[in-house]
């Protein structure tokens, strides 16, 4: 009996897993956090994208042992390297002076 099993063994974990990460996570998933994971500064980053992209090829390649594990290093470095630019890009305009005056704003008519 338990050798018929042990091919649906690591599906099973899987579902528990996810399952249990649902069941903790639910009220933190909303919306506006899957979108962060997506989004710059509240717009699509295709930066962030092909990141994600780019290690979850790696994650499930590696899987199937079809990449060297050269290639799996340079892939994980280039994906790491596209976050840190994010993370550079978002700390640098936190601590960025902001402008005085904004440019697209109209003058008020005391000041004309």
């Amino acid at each position: 009996m338990l050798p018929q099993l042990l091919p649906a063994l690591p599906f099973a974990a899987w579902g528990f897993f996810i399952g249990l990460a649902w069941f903790w996570l639910r009220a933190a998933i909303t919306p506006r956090w899957v979108a962060q994971l997506v989004e710059s500064e509240g717009v699509p980053s295709t930066r962030l994208a092909l990141a994600w992209v780019v290690v979850l090829f790696t994650l499930c390649m590696e899987a199937v042992d079809r990449l060297e594990p050269a290639v799996i290093d340079a892939n994980l470095l280039f994906a790491g390297t596209l976050l840190g630019l994010g993370v550079a890009k978002v700390a640098a305009s936190r601590f960025a002076p902001k402008p005085k005056n904004d440019p697209t704003e109209q003058p008020k008519a005391s000041e004309l």
